[in-house]
């Protein structure tokens, strides 16, 4: 199985790298091959099998484009903005139990001795 996702593929390689149509086939493909199956119940197997992929790849495709690849984009964004505040509070001193804040500067509490 690895070797056979390992076949240098040219063009197509770089076609698949750019638009990733999997996740959609594979969250699409069973309820249109469900649904394939209640409206044509004497469907062969072979044809089942290629209008459900063809059908699933169709519904993919705008998947990929409008939902999944801008998700993906903004995680990114967001990992990195998660980055930066995680390393401005390592910076930040909170205060602790003894100290309260009083105008922005941080002083003793007199309750806590």
């Amino acid at each position: 199985v690895v070797w056979f996702a390992k076949i240098p593929t040219g063009r197509l390689r770089h076609l698949t790298n750019k638009i990733d149509l999997s996740y959609g086939i594979y969250i699409f493909g069973w309820p249109i091959t469900q649904t394939l199956i209640l409206l044509y119940p004497g469907l062969d197997v072979i044809s089942l099998v290629i209008l459900s992929l063809v059908l699933a790849a169709i519904i993919a495709l705008p998947s990929w484009l409008w939902i999944e690849r801008p998700a993906l984009r903004s995680r990114r964004a967001a990992m990195a903005l998660l980055e930066l505040g995680l390393e401005a509070a390592w910076w930040r001193r909170l205060p602790s139990a003894k100290t309260a804040i009083d105008g922005g500067k941080q002083v003793e509490r007199p309750d806590c001795a």
